[in-house]
C-alpha cells in the first residue's frame, strides 16, 4: 500500500471489488452506497461484496 493512501471505505471497497470482479462479484450495502455518492456508512464499516453461490474462493 503506498504511503499516504487513505484507507477509507471507498478504498477498501474498490480493493474488495478487484478481488471478486472476475468471479462475477459486485459491491453491496455500504460499499455500493459509498461509491454511488451516499455518505451514510459508519466510519469503520467493512467492504461488502456479493458473489455468486458457485464462485471459487480467493486464494491467499
Amino acid at each position: 500500500m503506498p504511503a499516504g493512501l487513505r484507507l477509507d471505505l471507498a478504498t477498501r471497497s474498490e480493493a474488495a471489488f478487484l478481488l471478486v470482479a472476475d468471479r462475477g462479484g459486485v459491491l453491496g450495502g455500504y460499499s455500493a452506497a459509498t461509491l454511488l455518492g451516499a455518505d451514510c456508512a459508519p466510519a469503520a464499516a467493512p467492504a461488502e461484496v456479493v458473489v455468486p453461490r458457485d464462485a471459487r474462493p480467493h486464494e491467499g
